[in-house]
């Protein structure tokens, strides 16, 4: 269950925000991945950009997958339930994203399609069913 003070509607607008501002550098295949030793070699998936937004939020937790070098992202509180390729189940819950809307994000995102577009399809298909 997550436990916020936001709405779904600015969770969905800060995430969006976020992947148009060129904070974060897109990878392919894991939420977010690391190359050990390296400075400032994060890459994340769209999903993992949320996943960023939720930490801030005290939404989920973090811990690094040190043999994969690989952050994954859990529930605060769990150490079992632990996701490293798609967004974990309570976040995705609490967003209304469907599996097939995540296997959609994911695929547009390791075919490239820059973060502007993913932002750009994630307001016109799932951030509309929280607009007032």
């Amino acid at each position: 269950m997550i436990k916020t003070n936001m709405t779904q509607l600015e969770f969905f607008r800060e995430w969006c925000s976020a992947l148009r501002r060129g904070e974060f550098v897109q990878g392919r295949s894991a939420l977010h991945t690391i190359t050990q030793g390296v400075p400032s070699s994060d890459k994340y998936c769209c999903l993992g950009v949320a996943c960023v937004v939720a930490v801030r939020h005290d939404m989920l937790a973090r811990q690094l997958i040190a043999h994969h070098d690989t952050y994954s992202y859990m529930p605060i509180g769990s150490d079992r339930d632990i996701y490293w390729a798609h967004m974990p189940f309570n976040l995705a819950n609490w967003l209304e994203i469907e599996q097939k809307e995540q296997v959609h994000l994911a695929r547009m995102n390791d075919n490239g399609q820059p973060f502007s577009v993913i932002a750009g399809w994630i307001e016109q298909n799932l951030m509309v069913r929280f607009e007032e």
